[in-house]
């Protein structure tokens, strides 16, 4: 199972760069078994070690001097809070050397730091805290209620896609409401989004014609923003049928300019999106093995009438054991003492979500989905990260988790999602964490006298059943 190809060319280093560091071996091995591999390491070597490769892994940086796995709740929090000197890589539309117009649509608040990072951070919380509850619980139940009224016309639907179809439909209305269809196309965006993923990705080489069509495509999603904006800051009173980006449409010039509304735009939208639509996806999957706890949440949510306790632990330990953010990465800015090591300006640091949301002493019995974990732990920032922390911490991140909440919570009451049959699922980092094949699922309505029995449906088996223990016992 190929689940994180590395770079092509990738040579094994002859540690100069880092000689204060102890060193992992068998660099080969990790692209089989990532987390393994970084997992193994860190059991032999400690919280900090030397990848041995001469370049970059994730980063595609040219100046590389080494990378570096961090663990460790100390030296995450380290990383994670000094943005000035841990910086995020250079945008792939910068070291790909795209139109300035692509290079603006992933600016946004990620290359930014200082005071000028504060401002526009505060600017972008201030904007999504004011998303009415209402407006995000409309948009998402109306979102799933056309989802599952599809899936009751087919007889199955493949996993994933579906929940990008869904959470592009809710995300669309909530962001840019009625003008979504009239002067910007959301499924642009998503189209622009896949196109820079792949360009982005490390082991992909960019042809000519993929090139082509990626400028092609970032220039109609910039020029569809600024018509976005355009029209919003011209009509100020009917502010709300423009949605939440309405009130960053018409910020003052010196506080939001167009360029800057352009790329807080685009990336607030992506990051409502793909990251939502992977944890939606695990999370049914996860669920789709667990008919008890399906029944649990259908009781609690009667009960209740909102989104209950139980659910927000479900997405808790959905967040914590099957994390999208699988791996971070940053550079460091200038040479910088990490822990007892002294680290050279210009090395990869990889962080690994995926391996800390696995610390036994704080989530015991770590392979298992035990909801009820969550029912008294507190983990710090800098141990369960699902959406970063720190300065670069996801801005969405409060949107994402009500949009996430209210979708899972219009899902459950409208039925069951289950495997087609049992099926070998396995994973794959790109980017995010994720299913390496889209799995098929069959959906069961609530009115459906089986989806008030707990029965067994398809089994899930292969790579996933090995890094999630998924029963009923505990939940």
């Amino acid at each position: 199972m190929a689940t994180f190809p590395t770079a092509p060319g990738m040579s094994v280093s002859a540690h100069d760069g880092l000689p204060d560091l102890p060193f992992a071996a068998d660099i080969d091995a990790i692209g089989d078994e990532p987390m393994r591999y970084l997992d193994r390491w860190r059991r032999s070597l400690g919280d900090l070690y030397a990848l041995p490769v001469d370049g970059p892994l994730l980063s595609r940086s040219p100046d590389c001097r080494g990378v570096i796995a961090v663990f460790g709740e100390a030296h995450q929090r380290a990383v994670l809070t000094d943005i000035e000197r841990f910086v995020l890589p250079v945008s792939a539309a910068v070291r790909l050397g795209l139109p300035p117009t692509l290079q603006n649509l992933n600016a946004s608040v990620h290359g930014m730091r200082g005071s000028e990072h504060e401002r526009q951070k505060q600017t972008l919380a201030r904007v999504l805290s004011s998303a009415d509850a209402m407006a995000v619980r409309d948009a998402a139940h109306s979102a799933v209620a056309d989802a599952c009224a599809r899936m009751r016309t087919r007889r199955s639907g493949a996993l994933l896609a579906e929940m990008r179809d869904l959470v592009l439909q809710a995300s669309s209305r909530l962001m840019f409401g009625d003008c979504a269809t009239c002067m910007l196309s959301p499924a642009l965006l998503m189209a622009y989004f896949q196109l820079r993923r792949e360009a982005a990705a490390p082991w992909h080489a960019m042809d000519a014609a993929t090139r082509e069509t990626l400028i092609r495509v970032g220039g109609d999603v910039d020029a569809g923003l600024r018509d976005y904006r355009r029209a919003a800051r011209a009509a100020p009173a009917d502010a709300g049928r423009f949605g939440v980006l309405a009130a960053l449409a018409t910020a003052p010039e010196d506080v939001i300019d167009e360029d800057r509304f352009v790329a807080h735009a685009n990336v607030l939208f992506m990051s409502c999106n793909e990251p939502v639509s992977v944890a939606l996806a695990w999370t049914l999957l996860a669920l789709s093995q667990l008919p008890g706890l399906r029944g649990r949440l259908r009781e609690a949510d009667v009960r209740s009438g909102a989104t209950s306790s139980l659910l927000d632990a479900v997405l808790s330990e959905s967040l914590r054991v099957l994390t999208p953010n699988a791996l971070m990465v940053r550079m460091t800015r200038e040479p910088v003492q990490l822990g007892p090591h002294r680290v050279p300006a210009d090395c990869e640091v990889l962080l690994c979500p995926f391996l800390s949301h696995r610390e036994p002493a704080l989530f015991p019995q770590p392979q298992r989905f035990l909801p009820s974990r969550w029912s008294q732990l507190r983990p710090s920032t800098y141990a369960y990260f699902p959406f970063g922390a720190g300065g670069h911490g996801c801005v969405g991140r409060g949107l994402a988790m009500r949009l996430l909440q209210q979708t899972m919570t219009a899902l459950i009451r409208q039925g069951d999602w289950v495997l087609d049959g049992d099926t070998p699922v396995d994973w794959r980092v790109h980017i995010m964490l994720m299913p390496a094949d889209d799995p098929q699922m069959r959906f069961r309505d609530a009115s459906d006298a089986s989806c008030r029995e707990v029965r067994e449906d398809g089994r899930l088996s292969g790579g996933v059943a090995a890094i999630v223990e998924l029963s009923d016992d505990g939940c």
